[in-house]
């Protein structure tokens, strides 16, 4: 059982007496699945959505919001109004049809981090650098490769004890996670698979944590587009 099925599994300890969640559950559950909408659903949105729309004449942004009703799509909205309740910033490095391409059809090496076709697949997306306090930068073609050598500076087995999870395997670990659909979620790094398929914020996210985790002090800057 899953950490989402056991939470929902005790919201509805209350819900079938017709009692109120208590607010701490509700707010485990709302991160949970985000989580999985993160690293699990993500990513198949990001191959199969329209790179372009029609020009229809409007100049302000165009904002499509789909519902799924038991993984089956129920309704489509458009609007030009911002969805506020959306936390928007989990999807800032948002670049569709490139992260997956390259991810689904070839499973690299160890030593496949400076293949050609990796530059031409995400030299779009906007990366970052990893600042640390004793002068070291790490700034790489793009923002895997940034999130490896970072993790690497900081040593892949001081992050491994880093406990977020994704999907519920760790940044940093010794199990590779296989899933039906064939994607490749992680990067086999040094005998370490490394979670690397995760937004940009997220990747930040996990450095900063085991940073903090190993009281490393550092600043991470993201690219100018």
């Amino acid at each position: 059982m899953t950490k989402l099925e056991e939470l929902y599994q005790e919201r509805r300890t209350f819900t079938k007496y017709g009692l109120e969640v208590p607010k701490e559950l509700a707010e485990q559950i709302i991160k949970e699945e985000m989580e999985v909408l993160d690293t699990d659903l993500l990513p198949v949105i990001k191959i199969s959505v329209p790179l372009t729309i029609p020009d229809c004449g409007i100049e302000d942004d165009v904002y499509v919001i789909m519902q799924y009703k038991k993984c089956k799509i129920t309704k489509v909205e458009l609007s030009c109004a911002f969805p506020g309740a959306l936390d928007w910033s989990a999807y800032d490095d948002f670049n569709p049809g490139t992260d997956l391409v390259k991810e689904t059809k070839h499973e690299p090496a160890e030593d496949d981090d400076n293949d050609d076709d990796d530059v031409s697949l995400r030299s779009a997306s906007v990366g970052f650098s990893v600042h640390f306090a004793d002068g070291k930068v790490i700034a790489e073609k793009n923002a895997k490769q940034t999130l490896i050598e970072t993790l690497r500076y900081m040593g892949l087995e001081n992050v491994s004890h880093y406990t977020e999870t994704y999907a519920g395997y760790p940044l940093v670990g010794k199990s590779k996670r296989i899933t039906s659909d064939g994607y490749k979620w992680q990067t086999l790094v040094d005998g370490w698979w490394i979670y690397t398929n995760l937004t940009n914020l997220r990747k930040i996210q996990g450095i900063e944590g085991a940073a903090e985790m190993l009281g490393i002090s550092l600043k991470v800057i993201p690219n100018k587009e």
